[in-house]
């Protein structure tokens, strides 16, 4: 059988990317965005990593005052509240206000307690829940005020922040010298260059870590894959950097505002590889076809999914198989493709129940994905048709159940935008992907989806 893809291709597997799987009752834990996964295995070793106090397991342990002073009623409160969003698989608005008013309680608590670190790992920890980056952040500062010596600290201040693929405040907050010499933070440091298309750079601060180093050793062979999975990148991207600069010269490509809940999202498109795709984007967006849809699908550290019909309010459909009633010809086959690399715009499209480990030909409809880091796996199969000109912090903070307010043509070349419709009525399934787990050698392919899952 035909591969999809070659051992510099393969998805990087410090961000592994979910395999597909509509049906949210089979997807995977480990990288499904529920809340309840995310946080617990960060937030409660937090500072016992970081050598600042001790696991939540020997809190019984602690002196008598610790268990006297009202932390153990907040404590209990918030394994209960943890325990209950894990059986619920997400957050309503009900626990939405459980979590705000619990966080309150912990900063008054911690406002009266300015010595106790336990009350700040809980709130970094609902934070991460809400999904509220400037509350982790001003925990983080506070912690960092208190121990800027302790280099721990700002590292996993940076892995959750790198869970929101706010990769830019990330390798900011990674850039500091008091981590220059730690493996671990140069590793994450290049992760979150490469996933802004910075592959020289990236390379560059790779190279600075010191593989000898004791505590290197066990990031050995995720340095090894990065290293391979840059030089790949990179030589894709000099060929992209030029098509970049003619364009910007020319500056004569169509433009589209994506307006959303959390602002606007400008993409530039890449008619002259994509024309065909290109076209029906711009006849949707005219029609108001995107209008009060959702994205439906958000994977962190992948991608977000939108353009489905079925997702408006008072649709009768299924979220995640609607489509505009046609399919449009794959622009995946050229010689000339673009490359998904991070912030690229590219349409969706359902497995092949004939071919497992592909995605179906010429069967993409108005489903479209946002990548937050480079998928080059997907090259082979998906067309890639625009990317993020403008707002690439909104793109990136995508999360599920978010809408499209409004999307606008900006500009168009002065021609007729007329697409070629094959008259073939698909379900536009979802951009495949790869866990590390599931690469067995140098050339696997993604599993394969099902047209007909729900999302």
């Amino acid at each position: 059988s035909t591969t999809m893809h070659t051992a510099r291709q393969s998805p990087s597997s410090e961000f592994p990317s979910p395999t597909i799987q509509l049906d949210p009752t089979r997807t995977s834990a480990a990288r499904r965005p529920r809340h309840g996964s995310c946080g617990l295995s960060l937030a409660a070793i937090l500072l016992a990593m970081a050598g600042v106090v001790a696991p939540a397991a020997t809190a019984q342990q602690e002196a008598p005052a610790a268990t006297t002073d009202g932390f153990a009623e907040l404590r209990a409160e918030f394994d209960a509240l943890a325990r209950y969003l894990r059986s619920r698989g997400g957050i309503g608005n009900a626990e939405r206000q459980d979590l705000l008013a619990l966080r309150g309680r912990l900063e008054s608590f911690a406002e009266t307690h300015p010595d106790d670190e336990r009350p700040v790992a809980l709130e970094i920890q609902i934070s991460l829940w809400l999904r509220d980056t400037p509350a982790v952040d001003a925990a983080f500062e506070r912690l960092v005020a208190q121990y800027p010596g302790n280099a721990a600290i700002r590292r996993r201040w940076a892995q959750a922040v790198m869970a929101f693929n706010d990769w830019p405040r990330a390798a900011e907050i990674l850039a500091d010298p008091a981590l220059a010499d730690d493996p671990q933070a140069i590793l994450d440091r290049a992760r979150c260059l490469k996933n802004l298309n910075r592959y020289a750079e990236a390379t560059e601060v790779l190279a600075t870590r010191d593989g000898e180093a004791a505590d290197a050793v066990a990031t050995a062979s995720q340095a090894t894959a990065l290293e391979v999975e840059l030089e790949g990148l990179a030589e894709d991207w000099t060929a992209e950097a030029s098509l970049l600069a003619a364009e910007a010269e020319a500056d004569d490509l169509p433009r589209i505002a994506i307006d959303t809940d959390r602002g606007r999202i400008v993409l530039e498109l890449f008619e002259d590889q994509a024309p065909y795709t290109t076209a029906n984007f711009i006849e949707l967006v005219e029609s108001g076809f995107y209008d009060d849809t959702a994205f439906h699908r958000v994977l962190p550290g992948f991608m977000a999914q939108g353009g489905d019909p079925n997702t408006r309010p008072g649709a009768d459909g299924v979220p995640g198989n609607g489509g505009p009633g046609w399919t449009i010809p794959d622009e995946s086959v050229r010689s000339d493709k673009r490359l998904h690399f991070a912030d690229r715009l590219a349409m969706a499209k359902p497995g092949d129940p004939e071919n497992p480990g592909r995605a179906k030909p010429n069967s993409a409809g108005s489903q479209f994905y946002i990548t937050v880091v480079p998928t080059p796996h997907l090259d082979t199969d998906y067309t890639v048709f625009g990317r993020v000109l403008e707002g690439g912090e909104v793109s990136r903070g995508l999360q599920q159940g978010d809408r499209i307010r409004t999307a606008t043509v900006l500009r168009k070349r002065d021609h007729d935008y007329t697409p070629v419709k094959l008259g073939v009525e698909s379900a536009a399934g979802d951009p495949e992907s790869q866990t590390e787990s599931e690469t067995t050698d140098s050339e696997a392919t993604p599993e394969a989806t099902d047209a007909d899952a729900t999302p």
